[in-house]
């Protein structure tokens, strides 16, 4: 009777290490396309205002 339930404690062990496992790699996954995503915006804000600035410039020069 001991030994069926050392293994029953053993298998929700790693039952419990298992599911550490996953929701750790999905938070990793997570953060990183989450960081991917705010760095490709910043990039797109960066250029957008790069245009903008050009556009008064040569409105300025033109006019």
């Amino acid at each position: 009777m001991k030994i069926s339930s050392a293994y029953s404690t053993d298998g929700r062990k790693r039952c419990m290490e298992m599911i550490g496992i996953i929701i750790g790699g999905a938070a990793v996954v997570i953060a990183v396309s989450l960081y991917c995503c705010i760095r490709v915006g910043a990039e797109e804000d960066r250029r957008l205002e790069e245009l903008d600035r050009r556009a008064k410039q040569d409105a300025e020069e033109s006019g």
